[in-house]
């Protein structure tokens, strides 16, 4: 990896509602993951976008995550590149194992619908598809999230399809 493209920022949130009440001294941006407080009915939620690079030592990445939600509720999505039969996708590989470990021991939900590929692609000719982006939310949010979608409209031409749902009533993406 270049040296410019190891220090780009690789994560984002996107918010298509003012009306949320985010704290903007607290954002925390790295070139991994990106992470915002937020306050949904009062409760300070921090909402997190990740990515798990093929080269990062995953474990490692979600540590960093862990160290800033720890003691909050928490909804973190992102493009883990881990692979497992426990969201639907074909195989489990060991980055999946590092990332079911995560969920059991952080109280997570996922939120995927399962089986539903969020990475379609076409190499040699073959089509490869896999759920290697998710949605993982901590007990109190999974209530306040609704409308879970894939939603290929929001950036089109790319491998990966964006997710999006409601947080409160709220669209992020």
């Amino acid at each position: 990896q270049s040296n410019d493209n190891k220090h780009r920022n690789k994560s984002s949130i996107l918010i298509f509602n003012k009306s949320l009440q985010i704290d903007f001294s607290k954002i925390i941006a790295s070139p991994l993951f990106t992470a915002l407080q937020l306050t949904v009915h009062g409760l300070r939620t921090y909402l997190v976008s990740v990515y798990g690079d093929p080269e990062c030592q995953l474990d490692s990445l979600l540590d960093n995550v862990s160290s800033v939600v720890e003691g909050s509720q928490c909804i973190i999505g992102g493009d883990l590149n881990a692979r497992s039969s426990l969201w639907g996708d074909q195989v489990t590989n060991p980055r999946g194992r590092i990332v079911e470990e995560f969920i059991c021991l952080h109280n997570l939900t996922l939120m995927n619908q399962y089986g539903m590929p969020t990475f379609f692609t076409t190499r040699s000719g073959r089509v490869i598809q896999s759920s290697i982006d998710l949605t993982l939310a901590s007990p109190y949010c999974v209530y306040e999230i609704s409308q879970w979608k894939i939603d290929p409209d929001i950036v089109p031409r790319t491998d990966h399809l964006a997710i999006s749902f409601r947080i409160g009533g709220c669209l992020c993406s």
